[in-house]
């Protein structure tokens, strides 16, 4: 067991020097030359900084996290931590080592990761929401100051905060609507609000430019019918690997039904142990290659979950 163990952590060991190579070691080299050694360096470094830039994301995500999230990861890493105790010690496999040590590092990283997703595709659906009714409101009073204080009770969250925040600009010793425009078009990231803001610069300064602030949202619903369906034809897609990874593990209480004698070797047996920690193994990895390749942002251009 003190072996498997330690070939255990020699392996996340290496795998860490691989990605977290130290800064300084990598050749310094020209553009107009480069090797296949060089090309490697690059896809090192390319790799090692994606995967920093992963793990801030994920502090960032930890921190904005309620403290109501952070108790249920907290609570689901023990109670996993304690399955893997008792199924250890009612079931040694060591081969089973490599993808619990690996599935324990990552659940908590794919819990903030869905979190952080719904919680970005429900702002987003509030903003869409409200970037049609602003319009609207506005295209009635022609006043975006007054259309904006006539739909804030209904907003809520954060993009509640933000038009908050712009009536509030607005509303200042010396106000300037263009530049409370300018600073509410820089509480948000999506291209579609951007357009938007800068439609509203426009509209300012003359009025028959708000009939565009339409169309920029109509081009938004588009393009939000457009990602659910793809996420529909995603999640199609995990399902169908979930139903395959099901079949795989299935097998092993079919097996007690159909050849008893066939159960008591792939469980209690060296070669049927290694067999169960590779298919483990391979479980793991495949499930976290699986948002990799079934990413509904990539296919959008970042406007997925």
């Amino acid at each position: 067991m003190n072996i498997f163990f330690a070939a255990t952590l020699l392996l996340i060991a290496a795998a860490g020097c691989f990605f977290f190579r130290l800064p300084g070691t990598e050749r310094t080299v020209s553009s107009s030359s480069l090797t296949l050694y060089d090309r490697s360096v690059l896809a090192r470094s390319e790799k090692r900084r994606r995967l920093e830039d992963r793990l801030k994301e994920q502090v960032r995500m930890l921190k904005e996290s309620s403290p109501e999230s952070r108790r249920k990861v907290l609570l689901l890493l023990i109670l996993s931590l304690a399955f893997g105790l008792f199924l250890y010690a009612v079931w040694p496999n060591v081969f089973l080592l490599p993808a619990a040590v690996l599935c324990l590092a990552v659940v908590c990283f794919r819990i903030l990761s869905a979190a952080d997703r719904e919680k970005r595709r429900q702002t987003q659906e509030d903003l869409l929401g409200t970037m049609q009714t602003v319009s609207a409101s506005y295209l009635r009073v022609r006043d975006l100051p007054a259309a904006v204080r006539e739909v804030l009770p209904t907003l809520r969250g954060p993009v509640k905060d933000m038009f908050a925040s712009f009536l509030s600009d607005c509303s200042s010793v010396s106000p300037s609507l263009r530049s409370a425009v300018m600073r509410l078009r820089s509480r948000a990231d999506d291209p579609y609000f951007l357009q938007w803001c800068d439609v509203l610069m426009l509209c300012v300064e003359d009025r028959t430019q708000i009939p565009n602030l339409e169309a920029v949202c109509d081009r938004m619903a588009a393009q939000e019918r457009v990602g659910v369906s793809v996420r529909a034809a995603v999640k199609a897609a995990r399902a169908e690997y979930f139903t395959m990874l099901a079949l795989l593990w299935g097998n092993v209480p079919l097996l007690y039904l159909i050849n008893r004698d066939w159960f008591s070797a792939l469980l209690f047996s060296a070669s049927g142990k290694f067999v169960l920690g590779l298919s483990a193994l391979v479980s793991v990895l495949t499930y976290l290659l699986l948002h990799r390749h079934t990413d509904p942002g990539k296919t959008l251009g970042g406007f997925g979950p």
